[in-house]
């Protein structure tokens, strides 16, 4: 594996566990509210250039349904 790899291939799996935490909130299971959080703390002090760019510029669209995706063009 190429070398950075890795370490992408984690902060993916790290937004994708953030994302399922929204998910379930937005679902109304509560067990995650404490898991969102810790997410949201940990990307957020992440300095890795991929997480700093992504968090802010897709993620507030990774929750939206069709409709709420078409508006935002």
């Amino acid at each position: 594996m190429p070398d950075g790899h890795e370490e992408i291939i984690k902060a993916a799996d790290k937004i994708s566990a953030y994302l399922k935490c929204q998910t379930e909130l937005k679902e109304g299971n509560r067990e995650f509210e404490m898991a969102v959080e810790q997410w949201f703390i940990a990307l957020g002090l992440s300095e890795q250039p991929e997480v700093v760019f992504f968090m802010p510029h897709f993620v507030p669209n990774c929750g939206l349904t069709l409709d709420g995706l078409m508006k935002t063009n």
